[in-house]
């Protein structure tokens, strides 16, 4: 016979937050219940109620509202307005808090020192909190205001979810092990994506990038993240396990990672793939900046694009036409960038407008792979010429691209 443990489980020692829509904890309470006896009859069990940790309520800046708290567990559970912690060494409990890149005093509204963004923001003080709207913004990370409210919402790792489309790229911050990279959606939304860096092992001085992160997701990931790193390797494994079994997957994703479907619109995807790949890139790639971000949140380099639009030896290649003068030059990128798959429309453009037909070729996978990405724009039937009658001579699909290492690739293509 093997050996024999005994665990002894106490409970109360769980916590579980109820907070609002800044992310303040207001109430917590643990995973013990109390027991509240019929009256008259205490040997009788009428209900439970909740085993209350701490409750506070707070200043529209943080300060807890005298009399309208109960906190006398906060060396147990050190978190309050935002979701951060308290440092009570100095001036006691929840009066300094962590914000990361700053320390914040809620009685004064203030931080204790200056914002590292301030040449961002001059017309703010250096000190404020949330561009001093607190009902509405919070300040995420000590740096600058944040809209909690932002779509999308939630935690979906990158296997189960695809991000929302991408306008811009903010900033990036760290949180142990984690970059979050802050990305601004198409429809103003914030949201981030998580980066793991592994520290060490066989996989060290690389990254994955895991999550997308919604606003409302900040709070608990940060708390949790080698949990969520955790639960990302066990997500890949299983994927390659179950491989397109869809009942397996869907299972195992519905009991284990829960994605929560996005206000802004990410697909769930309902099967796994037969090896979903780790994906993880060495750090040092990190060194060549980005000349572009996908809808589903990857990030591509100069070099990434030219690889991709130029294919291997066994893609089959696409051939995409323009009119030139002779004067643009063979890699001129100023602008939006037209072209077409149709031999004739382009034949009648360069006609009407007095220019020469230049063909160009690229393979045809990287091609769809950049357009479902969102980098190049492809129409049906979009291109219409008028002759001066007004009359149309000629309708064709327009291609169009205003991504600078796409074109400058596509244009490097052509076909003497």
């Amino acid at each position: 016979m093997g050996d024999t443990y005994l665990i002894n489980f106490t409970r109360g020692n769980k916590f579980f937050e109820i907070a609002n829509h800044l992310g303040n904890v207001m109430l917590t309470v643990t995973d013990k219940r109390e027991p509240v006896p019929v009256s008259g009859n205490p040997s009788v069990i009428a209900s439970y109620k909740a085993d209350v940790m701490t409750a506070a309520d707070y200043s529209p800046f943080g300060m807890t509202l005298p009399g309208r708290a109960y906190n006398n567990h906060w060396q147990k559970y050190r978190y309050g307005f935002n979701g951060k912690e308290s440092d009570s060494e100095v001036n006691g409990p929840y009066n300094e808090l962590d914000y990361g890149f700053r320390i914040y005093e809620p009685r004064l509204g203030r931080f204790l020192s200056v914002d590292p963004l301030t040449s961002k923001f001059v017309e703010l003080t250096p000190y404020q909190y949330a561009g001093n709207t607190p009902i509405k913004f919070i300040d995420l990370d000590g740096a600058e205001r944040y809209d909690p409210d932002a779509n999308p919402k939630g935690i979906s790792h990158l296997s189960n979810a695809t991000a929302p489309g991408i306008k811009e790229q903010t900033k990036s911050i760290w949180a142990k092990n984690y970059e979050f990279r802050g990305l601004i959606g198409q429809n103003n939304s914030s949201y981030w994506i998580a980066r793991y860096h592994y520290p060490d092992g066989k996989y060290k001085g690389m990254y994955q990038d895991e999550y997308v992160v919604g606003p409302d997701g900040v709070f608990d990931f940060i708390k949790n993240a080698e949990m969520y790193h955790n639960r990302s390797l066990w997500n890949d494994q299983l994927r390659e396990w179950f491989g397109d079994n869809p009942t397996l997957w869907g299972a195992y994703k519905n009991i284990m990672t829960n994605p929560i479907n996005w206000i802004g619109g990410a697909t769930i995807l309902a099967s796994g793939s037969k090896s979903a790949g780790r994906n993880i890139l060495r750090s040092s790639e990190k060194l060549e900046s980005i000349a572009g971000i996908g809808i589903s949140g990857r990030t591509f380099t100069k070099t990434e694009i030219n690889g991709i639009l130029n294919g291997g030896a066994s893609d089959e290649m696409m051939t995409l036409f323009r009119g030139v003068s002779g004067k643009e030059g063979a890699t001129a990128t100023h602008g939006t960038l037209f072209l077409t798959e149709d031999a004739g429309y382009a034949a009648a453009y360069a006609e009407q407008n007095g220019l020469t037909v230049q063909s160009y070729k690229v393979s045809r996978n990287g091609f769809n792979q950049l357009r479902r990405e969102g980098l190049i724009d492809q129409g049906t039937n979009n291109g219409v010429l008028v002759n001066s009658s007004g009359k149309t001579v000629a309708t064709g699909g327009e291609i169009s691209t205003s991504n600078e290492a796409i074109k400058k690739t596509i244009l490097n293509s052509k076909v003497d």
